[in-house]
This record gives C-alpha cells, sequence and structure tokens, in this order.
C-alpha cells in the first residue's frame, strides 16, 4: 500500500485536465494554459505528503509534470495501458474526464509507483532533437517508396527535390545533436562510454541518452524492464508456455534493436554471443532480444563504473 497522505490523478487534454483528490473525494476541471497551471499547483501545494499520477500522453503532460516538479510534488508518470488495464480490473466500463482521473489516483494508492524524475533542460532538448530527427527519418523513408511507385517524370522530380531538403535539415538536426551533447557536462563522459562500444553510433547514442537518464542508476533488471527486453513467465498450473518480452519505452527499444542489429555484424564478442545462442537453438529473434538485453546491461555497468568498452568473450548466461 502506499505511504502517502493524499493521492491525486491528473487526466490530461489538449484544452484542458482534470484532477481528484481520492481523500478528500473533490475534483476540479482547469484550463491547460499557463494560468491553469498557477491555480491547479496552488490547489494542490497545501496537501500534506501528496502522490500525483498522470498519464503519458503525447507529450501534453509534459508542462504539468514540469510544474509539478517545480513545486516539490512528487509523481509518477505511467503508460496509459497501465492505467486502462487497472480500471478493467476494476470492472469500470464508463470513461469520462473525472473518472479517468479517480481511476489514476486510486491506481496511486493501491499499486507500487516509481516516482519520475526531474528532466534537466539539456535532457529535455536532447529529447526534442531525437524525436526531430526520428521525424525526418520517417519522412525521408516514406517519400523513398513513393519515389519508388510513382512513374510520372514531374512527380519523381517533386519528390526527389523534397528528399533533397528533408536530408539537408536531418544532417543539421543531427549536427546540432553533437554540438549539444559535447557541449554539455552531463552527456560527455557517457557519450564517450557509450560510443566506445563497436557497433553503437551517435543515432543510438543521442537516443539513449535522452530516453534512457537513469543508465547507470538502475540495477540490470530495472533497465531491461524500461527498455521492455526483460523476459515474463507465462505459466498457468501444468502448462509451461514461452518467455515474452515487451512494454518498456518503445523509442528506446527502438533504438536498442537498430543497434544491437548492427553489434551482432561488427561487435566481435556480441556477434558470437548471439552465433552461439542461435547455434545452440535458440530462435533467431528471441536470440537478437537477448543480444539486447545483454548490450543493455553492459552499457548500464560501464556508466556505472566509468569504464570503456573491453573486447573480450560474453557469457550466455543472461
Amino acid at each position: 500500500m502506499s505511504n502517502y497522505n493524499f493521492h491525486i490523478g491528473i487526466d490530461v487534454a489538449k484544452a484542458a485536465f482534470d484532477i481528484v483528490i481520492l481523500e478528500q473525494n473533490r475534483h476540479r476541471t482547469f484550463p491547460h494554459d499557463k494560468a491553469g497551471l498557477v491555480a491547479a499547483v496552488k490547489w494542490l501545494a497545501v496537501l500534506d505528503h501528496p502522490v500525483v499520477v498522470l498519464e503519458a500522453t503525447g507529450g501534453y503532460e509534459a508542462d504539468i509534470s514540469d510544474a509539478l516538479h517545480a513545486a516539490g510534488i512528487a509523481q509518477t508518470v505511467i503508460n496509459p495501458r497501465q492505467g486502462r488495464d487497472f480500471a478493467r480490473a476494476k470492472g469500470l466500463l464508463a470513461k469520462t474526464d473525472k473518472i479517468d482521473a479517480r481511476v489514476l489516483a486510486e491506481y496511486g494508492k493501491c499499486m507500487e509507483v516509481s516516482l519520475t524524475t526531474p528532466t534537466t533542460e539539456p535532457q529535455r532538448r536532447l529529447r526534442e532533437l531525437t524525436t526531430r530527427h526520428r521525424q525526418l527519418t520517417k519522412m525521408i523513408a516514406t517519400e523513398k517508396r513513393h519515389l519508388e511507385h510513382t512513374r510520372d517524370h514531374l512527380v519523381k522530380q517533386d519528390i526527389r527535390s523534397l528528399l533533397r531538403v528533408l536530408m539537408a535539415r536531418r544532417d543539421k538536426i543531427e549536427q546540432t545533436i553533437t554540438e549539444h551533447i559535447q557541449a554539455t557536462d552531463e552527456f560527455q563522459q557517457a557519450a564517450s562510454l557509450i560510443l566506445s562500444v563497436p557497433g553503437i553510433g551517435p543515432t543510438t547514442t543521442a537516443v539513449l541518452l535522452a530516453d534512457l537518464p537513469e543508465l547507470g542508476t538502475f540495477n540490470r533488471k530495472q533497465v531491461a524492464k524500461i527498455a521492455g527486453v526483460a523476459p515474463h513467465n507465462r505459466e498457468s498450473g501444468a502448462w509451461r508456455g514461452k518467455q515474452i518480452t515487451g512494454g518498456g519505452r518503445k523509442r528506446l527499444r527502438t533504438g536498442l534493436y537498430m543497434a544491437t542489429m548492427c553489434a551482432v555484424r561488427f561487435n566481435r564478442p556480441l556477434r558470437s554471443f548471439y552465433n552461439r545462442l542461435v547455434a545452440a537453438g535458440k530462435p533467431k529473434m528471441k536470440a537478437l532480444v537477448a543480444a539486447m538485453r545483454k548490450l543493455l546491461v553492459i552499457l548500464n555497468t560501464m556508466i556505472a563504473t566509468g569504464q570503456p568498452w573491453q573486447d573480450r568473450p560474453l557469457p550466455v548466461a543472461t
């Protein structure tokens, strides 16, 4: 059970956000603007030892989270799926902003929550830069597909022109990311350690720094869970299913997947680790996930100890 005196749920939308204080059975709706944030924080700041639960809503929750951090109010930002599953477990089928806020408050009271740490300004900027890099990469891939299926000469010229613009903008973002990391003390050492790993380049390094600030501070099981590469058992009575992985931070897992695809080709110890698993009968995708987990655990240890990559054989146990 929770050790907090007050459990608060905030359901966030673009135009407004709803707050429920569970123990007081109070509900208020605030406009999602600067004045609304100030009024909401003032309303909550008088409570003794509160905790707030919000859902990650594609960025709409960011300014509320920052305001709560500035006021010293404990909070956790959960995956929307966790909130939906909790509501289903309680048999709640109705859905309104007020109900959703109450469900989040009850989640905070009933479930063990991990507090969200404040995002520093360099982390926020790096996260936005890497987000823009990913958006541009997706647009380039889309236009390349369009080019493959277009036969009209004028349309092809238009697509090629747009591709040149998009690739130039992506190059500029990559340069800005590199300059930002090099100019930020909190990133410099971690970046140099990550880049010492064969197969990991600047893009993956930036994603790790932006989306996994806990790297080097959590244990191996915690970082594997955050990235969605921790194995989960599937058992019921005498039935034993195959272990599965999933969940975690999607963008982090995608970046780690791409880095591992490269690493199992160009990183000798990781390639040997992957090949031994495949030779032992493990399906290639599961061997790749195991390599992802191994790589992440190694990175976590490197950051924690300040030691660069060491080119030595890796044990099969993960």
